[in-house]
């Protein structure tokens, strides 16, 4: 079974881009544009790594770290 990869990113170009390479290395890849995102895909996908953006809008990549860390259930996802 394939591993799953968040990708979090503003951008649309760069998450298309690591959309692209990812999954042509065989990880299924989920995508998302903000911070606040992160968070209810993590709890619904269950990443197995997650890519994320530091500077995003709404929440920043240095509160989603923070908040992954302090969820036991999340606190040994790789960010």
């Amino acid at each position: 079974m394939a591993q799953t990869v968040l990708v979090a990113d503003d951008s649309i170009a760069s998450q298309r881009l690591f959309e692209m390479v990812l999954t042509r290395e065989g990880y299924n890849v989920v995508t998302v544009g903000s911070g606040a995102e992160v968070l209810e895909r993590v709890k619904e996908k269950h990443p197995d790594i997650a890519l994320v953006d530091a500077i995003m809008p709404e929440v920043d990549g240095y509160q989603i770290c923070q908040t992954l860390r302090e969820d036991p259930t999340f606190k040994n996802l790789p960010v």
